[in-house]
């Protein structure tokens, strides 16, 4: 048990084995992005063509279950410490965890109602259809972490805004590891909320720019 996050089958061989490999996930809109991109100015490799969202996309499960393993057994030999993130990875995940290393599951949780709200604005879905897209993704996570047997790190959406200084210490300490006060710094400040950071942003597609855009709109309309 950590005092801003819960942890699950945590122990100190797999806290601390040289090999790590790291899932970061959760559901729509409901944080993974700031979780991540945190997690990888910590210092946890997430793969190179991530795009805005802080998404691998060799890691789709549209290039078939082949190809992502050959991606896993690629950074396996080039990396001892990496992980991906993705919102819902059940469609392909327990084919995959066999080949992943020493396997260590971060679920990013959020509030019902914020879930639901962002979802319904930012994605334009009904308010009852984003209601649904919530409870189906978050039973599936909480299926996902009591079958598994592998340490699985709970994170706070509305922690990690309220006191990310706290929740990325406890982050770092799950994932092995002992950033210096600039680093842990560095990767608070990429979690504001509602917003893909400069640098990271880079690589958004013209749908993510378009989306991004309008998100930052609106909060500029609500601040009047």
């Amino acid at each position: 048990m950590y005092s801003h996050t819960i942890s699950f089958r945590d122990d100190e061989a797999s806290r601390t084995n040289k090999q790590r490999t790291f899932l970061i996930f959760g559901v729509n809109r409901g944080g993974t992005t700031a979780t991540a991109g945190a997690i990888r100015r910590l210092g946890v490799f997430l793969g190179d063509d991530i795009g805005g969202n802080l998404e691998d996309k060799l890691f789709r499960k549209r290039l078939g279950l082949d190809s992502i393993r050959s991606t896993i057994a690629d950074r396996n030999a080039n990396y001892d410490v990496w992980g991906w993130k993705h919102p819902h990875p059940h469609q392909y995940i327990d084919d995959l965890l066999p080949d992943m290393r020493n396997p260590r599951l971060i679920l990013v949780t959020r509030d019902l109602t914020a879930n639901t709200l962002g979802v319904s604005s930012w994605d334009r879905e009904e308010v009852d259809k984003a209601l649904a897209m919530y409870l189906t993704q978050t039973q599936k996570n909480a299926d996902m972490i009591q079958r598994v047997d592998f340490p699985v790190l709970l994170v706070s959406y509305e922690k990690l805004l309220v006191k990310p200084d706290l929740v990325l210490r406890d982050v770092a300490h799950f994932c092995g590891l002992k950033p210096p006060a600039s680093k842990l710094d560095h990767a608070v400040q990429f979690v504001q909320p509602g917003s893909y950071q400069p640098g990271e942003a880079q690589n958004l597609t013209l749908k993510e720019k378009l989306r991004h855009r309008g998100s930052r709109i609106k909060r500029m309309i609500l601040r009047r």
